[in-house]
């Protein structure tokens, strides 16, 4: 049988060059206020002093890309957050700011709506 491809190779980029897009989770820092991208350059905001991204856990709600993006009016800032948890039925507005240790969930059933212009800090 033939190959597939002719003249394949492959080429090693080093991760501080990008960053993975395995997840909406990964989506979400690479679309928020965190990072800018221009000229095929990703540049992280130098607001954000911690040196990590912020550890991101949506819940399955959020795993098809057409779900994620439809619970989203915006991307929250992301700038000073440190941990996301996001379970349920949670839909966010727009202009919304995570700061801190943030854990979001709807009770089963229920659908939560996080309003425009909130910040919410530190809670759960």
């Amino acid at each position: 049988m033939p190959p597939v491809l002719d003249n394949v190779f492959g080429v090693s980029v080093p991760e501080s060059r990008f960053l993975p897009l395995d997840a909406t989770s990964d989506l979400l820092l690479l679309q928020s206020d965190l990072y800018t991208c221009r000229e095929g350059v990703l540049t992280r905001n130098p607001a954000r002093t911690n040196p990590l991204n912020p550890v991101i856990d949506l819940g399955p709600e959020f795993e098809k890309f057409g779900d994620f993006q439809s619970r989203f009016r915006s991307i929250p800032s992301i700038i000073e957050l440190d941990s996301l948890m996001v379970r349920g039925d949670v839909w966010f507005g727009a202009n919304i700011t995570l700061k801190g240790q943030v854990t979001i969930a709807a009770k089963p059933g229920l659908k939560l709506e996080i309003s425009d212009g909130v910040t919410i800090e530190n809670k759960v």
